[in-house]
């Protein structure tokens, strides 16, 4: 279903094509388009997450979460965590979680950027790796299992609504099932993904974020913009 009624997102960017969504740090928040098993990363086998990010940081940030539960127990999925990690500095954490046990990735690096700059994050089943503007910056093991996913996954905001409210920018956002390539990393940090050449296979939702909040995959995956306004600006 297409978006009719968008709010609280404020186009500020572009890349090639792309566009972004501000995100106010208050009430805004995107849903992804499908549903909860459509997204069982832990069962996948692997998958890669990327965009293109500005943000403001001074706490734990959601950029992407779908298992955030107030119920332990129900916990199950990835968390895409922006950590505060002291003044106006941050890292980044990926953790997996089935409901009973958690193991996480935390990057060893911290960062004051507030600029633009590219994130991905890529899994094969057995290693995750975090790569910031096209550099691998952590590597290891995280624990698969079988269990499904907790909620349809969300951008910007908890899950269960309550936690890591997220103020900054989001851009040309991709997720694929499979591992992207060094080069299909690297060809990200200078063009949009719809021209990156030979296209990028394997997408499960691409959120350009110019006009709306369709998915360009193919897949009709949609997503749910919930906030304020929507505005028009450019950052480059």
């Amino acid at each position: 279903m297409a978006v009719t009624a968008l709010s609280g997102q404020r186009w500020q960017g572009q890349l090639g094509s792309a566009g972004s969504a501000e995100l106010d740090g208050t009430n805004d928040y995107i849903d992804l388009g499908g549903s909860a098993t459509t997204y069982n990363f832990l069962t996948a086998g692997s998958f890669s997450i990327a965009c293109w990010i500005k943000i403001t940081p001074a706490h734990d940030k959601i950029l992407f979460d779908n298992m955030n539960d107030k119920t332990p127990s129900t916990n199950k999925g990835i968390t895409y965590l922006i950590e505060h990690a002291g003044g106006v500095t941050y890292q980044i954490t990926m953790k997996f979680s089935d409901g009973s046990s958690s193991s996480s990735l935390v990057t060893t690096a911290v960062w004051g950027d507030t600029d633009w700059q590219h994130f991905c994050s890529t899994y094969d089943g057995t290693t995750m790796k975090i790569y910031r503007n096209g550099t691998e910056v952590a590597s290891g093991s995280i624990t698969s299992n079988t269990e499904d996913q907790s909620y349809v996954p969300r951008i910007g905001w908890a899950t269960d609504g309550e936690k890591g409210k997220l103020t900054g920018n989001i851009s040309d956002f991709l997720i694929t099932n499979d591992v992207l390539s060094a080069t299909e990393i690297s060809d990200l940090q200078t063009t949009a993904v719809s021209d990156v050449s030979p296209a990028i296979s394997n997408q499960q939702v691409h959120y350009k974020f110019t006009e709306n909040f369709n998915d360009s995959s193919g897949n009709s995956r949609n997503a749910t913009a919930t906030g304020s306004e929507i505005s028009s600006s450019v950052y480059k």
